[in-house]
């Protein structure tokens, strides 16, 4: 969970949304280096993508902002096998 945005506590939020709907291995909660997110994207592992739309259900995104996930996710993720950017379209 990646917050993307300058916005406080917006990763937290959302993780705990996460934990209060089931899910059990939610984490890390972090904040990105680039701060200037303006949608949210739930990124995927392959194999994962089913997980990757429930993820983006709970959080009241649409599949579309769905994406495979790329090397630099990954690593901000720290390797997680679903990992949300959070962006300011989450914030309002």
């Amino acid at each position: 969970m990646i917050n993307g945005t300058t916005g406080s506590g917006l990763a937290r939020a959302a993780a705990d949304k996460l934990s209060a709907a089931g899910f059990t291995k939610v984490g890390p909660v972090t904040t990105s280096p680039d701060q200037t997110a303006q949608s949210s994207t739930v990124y995927y592992e392959t194999g994962a993508k089913a997980a990757g739309d429930e993820v983006a259900k709970t959080l009241g995104l649409s599949t579309s902002a769905v994406t495979a996930i790329d090397a630099n996710i990954r690593t901000l993720g720290q390797n997680a096998v679903v990992v949300v950017v959070l962006g300011a379209d989450q914030a309002q």
